[in-house]
């Protein structure tokens, strides 16, 4: 499952992926960008992902990127 929005960003990872790598990932990311707010469900295997300003969304999408998910529809080009 994965639900997105303009601030933020759900995502139920594989059930093969290290919980503790995504720990220690979280840990980093609290450290050197405060103006992600994380969440980790461990039990659930959900990441949240969510920035509280505009200005702050292309560091979600660069989350979103990093993670293989396709770019929401609102921001594709109208090309």
């Amino acid at each position: 499952m994965t639900a997105r929005g303009p601030l933020h960003l759900v995502v139920e990872l594989a059930r093969h992926a290290d919980t503790e790598l995504v720990e220690q990932t979280l840990a980093i990311e609290r450290e050197c960008c405060p103006f992600y707010e994380l969440g980790w469900e461990p039990d659930r295997r959900r990441l949240f992902v969510s920035v509280s300003q505009p200005e702050h969304a292309p560091a979600l999408e660069a989350i979103a990127f990093a993670l293989g998910l396709d770019a929401p529809a609102a921001h594709a080009s109208a090309d």
